[in-house]
């Protein structure tokens, strides 16, 4: 008759204790890759709406201003000649651990207004979002040029 064999305690312990290892020096680092892949969507999203409003302002879509307002949590989408005046506004709040932390644009406002027909914004910067760990920029040029990068 042939004899099992298992394992013995000793061994599974030994396992266990390597894989608990590997397993609390893995972790902080995927849940930073998890939150710099949640702030980077978050650019990406504010990106393509900036980019969609850009596009309607561009075709003169019902013959209006598009533009969008930031504020430290969130970003407004408004329709009309200016935020205070907005015919139509649409705000965004971002999560709870993601902030706008910078707002450099030029003329020193919060907003960036395309004009019906028009291509290029009437501001033109950087604006930094951030969370306790990574920070993106979304840049927009004076020739209406978005793009967004890892700080």
């Amino acid at each position: 008759m042939k004899k099992l064999r298992g394992f013995t305690l000793l061994e599974m312990l030994v396992v266990m204790g390597i894989i608990g290892s590997v397993s609390l020096v893995a972790m902080p680092i995927t849940i930073n890759q998890i939150k710099q892949t949640n702030l980077q969507q978050t650019v990406r999203d504010m990106n393509s709406a900036i980019f969609l409003y850009q596009q309607n302002a561009y075709a003169s879509k019902n013959s209006k201003s598009y533009g969008v307002y930031f504020e430290s949590d969130k970003y407004t989408l408004y329709i009309g000649e200016s935020f205070a005046t907005a015919e139509v506004t649409e705000p965004t709040i971002l999560q709870s651990d993601v902030s706008i932390s910078q707002i450099n644009l030029t003329g020193g406002g919060n907003e960036i207004k395309f004009t019906a027909g028009g291509f290029r914004p009437t501001a033109s910067g950087t604006i930094v979002l951030s969370d306790a760990f990574n920070s993106f920029a979304l840049d927009i040029n004076s020739e209406g040029l978005i793009s967004n990068y890892k700080l």
